[in-house]
């Protein structure tokens, strides 16, 4: 008998029986909260500003935009001339600056 006429029959490996998956029950429904209501400084509706995406800005440093924020505005969105990210200048409280990178 050549080798080339036996047949070879995989071997059964022992594996271990696959643990029941119990399904949890669904969730209870929960009732959906009140919208939240927005107040201005003097308890006027809050304003909200939408800044279309079709706006061209301006690509500046930095530095540029700081002077561009003077000492009436208290954040700025521009775009990052080196990396052409959006970001977002915040004039803090205490006169310093917070930088958003996007």
């Amino acid at each position: 008998m050549a080798r080339d006429d036996v047949k070879r029959v995989p071997r059964k490996e022992n594996v271990p029986a696959q643990p029941e998956v119990k399904v949890a029950a669904p969730a209870p429904k929960v009732k959906a909260k009140a919208p939240v209501k927005l107040h201005g400084k003097n308890g006027s509706k809050a304003r909200v500003n939408h800044i279309g995406e079709g706006e061209r800005r301006k690509a500046m440093s930095l530095e540029e935009a700081i002077e561009e924020m003077g000492t009436d505005r208290t954040y700025l969105t521009f775009l990052d001339a080196k990396t052409g990210a959006v970001n977002v200048l915040v004039r803090r409280n205490d006169g310093h600056f917070d930088l958003v990178e996007a």
